[in-house]
């Protein structure tokens, strides 16, 4: 057993006819509730679409024990980077910045087929093998048409970490769209860099507490060394409390990570979405810093006047 949730247990295992390692998500069918096996459904329907994705854990089929319990064979990674930050502390900003963008890649990829992923969280990105970022747990995502947005639970639907990374609409049951998964992306980064999320939780604090904070308290602006202004920025914004004050698609957020990267000094990390824009790569990218896409304060609606619609992607 290499971990366990609240419903499921994950194993590592080996395949008897190929010696390929894996990992086997069991559920525990037994007395759960059919929004929980609905869950297991989304997250199969979600990686079957989205597992050959190289941020993205794959999974390689899905089957059912003798006792009737669902399982998912996965991928097998060596951890989450919570553990990894919990582990070692904090990331880089160089580092947080090239995972910013290559999970931004993962979840705009999501978002042209249509799944948001909606618990984005460090407990949730795995390192593979190649020590790479892998976006797991698709268990609370919701599949909707191109362009739809999706009405969603309120708190009461949380517990625990979900609801200290939940974006606020999520607690309100307001309407879920890509910004959401961009908050939360963004609320991941800042853990990256600072050891903990915007609103960590305290011993035995209630999520309708904890909930109240994310609601009402503004983020505190982080301290870790080394973080340039133009990053801290970019966090913030996208840690608005209204989703139009964000960065309104994966695409646009992650440009403006490309964009902090070139101001730096650092080679642009290419975020892979199949058949999207060309990619910037850092064989493509202009020698001086690149004007920003986004910035805090434009509006979503402003935003679209100033920079051209990309793709596909769903606002």
């Amino acid at each position: 057993m290499i971990g366990q949730g609240r419903c499921s247990t994950v194993f590592s295992a080996r395949e008897g006819a190929t010696g390929r390692a894996v990992a086997l998500k069991v559920i525990d069918a037994v007395g759960l509730g059919r929004h929980h096996l609905e869950s297991l459904e989304r997250e199969a329907v979600a990686l079957a679409a989205l597992g050959d994705h190289p941020h993205i854990v794959t999974l390689y089929r899905s089957l059912v024990l003798e006792d009737r319990r669902p399982v998912l064979v996965l991928e097998l990674c060596a951890g989450s980077l919570a553990r990894v930050v919990g582990d070692q502390g904090p990331l880089g900003a160089r580092a947080a910045a090239a995972t910013g963008v290559k999970l931004a890649g993962a979840l705009e990829t999501a978002h042209r087929v249509g799944v948001l992923h909606l618990d984005v969280r460090a407990d949730n990105v795995l390192v593979t093998r190649y020590d790479e970022p892998a976006l797991a747990d698709f268990g609370m995502a919701r599949l909707r048409p191109a362009g739809a947005t999706t009405t969603t639970t309120a708190a009461g639907g949380l517990a625990g970490p979900a609801v200290a990374h939940a974006a606020p609409e999520l607690l309100l049951g307001d309407e879920a769209t890509a910004a959401t998964d961009v908050y939360q992306l963004a609320a991941t980064l800042y853990h990256l860099l600072t050891g903990q999320p915007p609103f960590p939780t305290f011993p035995g604090e209630r999520p309708a507490a904890v909930a109240h904070r994310v609601l009402h308290q503004a983020v505190e602006p982080s301290a870790a060394p080394g973080v340039p202004p133009d990053l801290h920025d970019l966090l913030l914004g996208a840690l608005s409390k209204d989703p139009a004050d964000r960065p309104g698609s994966m695409a646009l957020f992650a440009d403006a990570l490309r964009a902090v990267e070139v101001g730096s000094g650092w080679a642009p990390t290419p975020a892979a979405v199949p058949g999207a824009h060309t990619p910037w790569t850092a064989r493509s990218a202009p020698l001086g810093p690149a004007p920003p896409v986004w910035a805090p304060g434009v509006r979503r609606s402003a935003l679209r006047r100033i920079v051209p619609a990309r793709g596909s992607a769903p606002a």
